[in-house]
């Protein structure tokens, strides 16, 4: 619930601060951020949930309704309101020349305030996904911005408070009807299936990721699984080929029975062990990028 909200906006700002050479890293608040963040003359972005409340009513005990009507499902549902805080820091660890950072940080700012004006946040919409992240935002606006009360001298920190408001719920199965054993397949291209939640080990090998298409549709045209990891500063890589993949995308060609093998190199040394989004899609050579599915890759330090 609310940490999906945390993953996802930090996922949506690193999109939109991708070409913002100025800024280093979107995370959440970290212990090492004075070593993350060592380059005196870029920004980093911190994201965090401040504060929950709800609009209680007494006798108001009733869970939610969900799925189609004769299937409907009971599910947990909070409504609530909260404050999600986004700081923008430049090298918390130096002492010196913070004031003369002023200009960059209010020009990330500007960029900040401007992306997250948009109808689109305003109302939540950019918030929503093909999965279910377990919450669905109302709204998303701008409450005030300027130095925290506890920020360095200088103005080496600005905090923009953002107000949300919206359905959440916990991740859990909904149960309902027989155990499908057998599914009848269609010519089109199936859902990707891939591994629950596959593990790395800094410095350790290698981790091959076996995605499963049914491509059969495409009636043995050539055709390339694009995959990238998203976020600003994500740790290791994906090792595979850049031919034909648009930019910031690496691709991976299917073998014979549909299966693209992606290859994630996890970095050498990791402060904390984290997780990394990869985001996958079917490309070519002559057709844009289909959205395929999105999963986490656990990173151990």
């Amino acid at each position: 619930m609310l940490n999906a909200l945390e993953n996802r906006l930090i996922d949506l700002l690193a999109d939109l601060l991708a070409g913002e050479t100025q800024v280093q890293l979107v995370s959440r608040p970290r212990a090492d951020l004075a070593i993350a963040a060592v380059n005196p003359d870029r920004v980093a972005v911190i994201v965090q949930v401040l504060s929950v409340s709800t609009d209680s009513r007494l006798g108001d005990d009733a869970r939610d309704r969900s799925g189609q009507k004769g299937g409907y499902q009971l599910q947990t549902v909070l409504r609530l309101n909260g404050q999600m805080a986004i700081d923008l820091i430049i090298n918390p660890a130096a002492g010196a020349n913070l004031e003369s950072h002023r200009q960059t940080l209010l020009h990330v700012l500007d960029r900040l305030l401007a992306a997250l004006h948009t109808a689109s946040f305003r109302n939540g919409r950019s918030f929503q996904s093909n999965l279910d992240l377990g919450f669905d935002l109302e709204g998303f606006r701008l409450a005030r911005a300027g130095a925290p009360e506890n920020a360095p001298a200088g103005f080496s920190t600005v905090r923009a408070i953002y107000d949300f408001s919206g359905r959440f719920w916990p991740l859990e199965p909904l149960l309902a009807g027989e155990v499908i054993s057998q599914l009848p397949l269609r010519l089109a291209i199936l859902p990707v299936r891939i591994p629950e939640l596959p593990v790395a080990q800094a410095g350790g090998p290698d981790l091959a990721i076996p995605l499963h298409l049914d491509l059969r549709v495409l009636n043995g045209a050539p055709v390339l699984v694009l995959a990238r990891l998203r976020g600003a500063s994500p740790p290791g890589k994906l090792a595979g080929s850049a031919a034909n993949a648009p930019a910031g995308w690496t691709g991976f060609t299917p073998d014979s029975a549909g299966i693209a093998t992606l290859i994630y190199q996890p970095p050498a040394t990791l402060a904390q062990s984290a997780r990394v989004t990869v985001s996958t899609a079917l490309g070519g050579t002559s057709q844009p990028p289909v959205t395929l599915a999105e999963f986490d890759i656990e990173v151990r330090s």
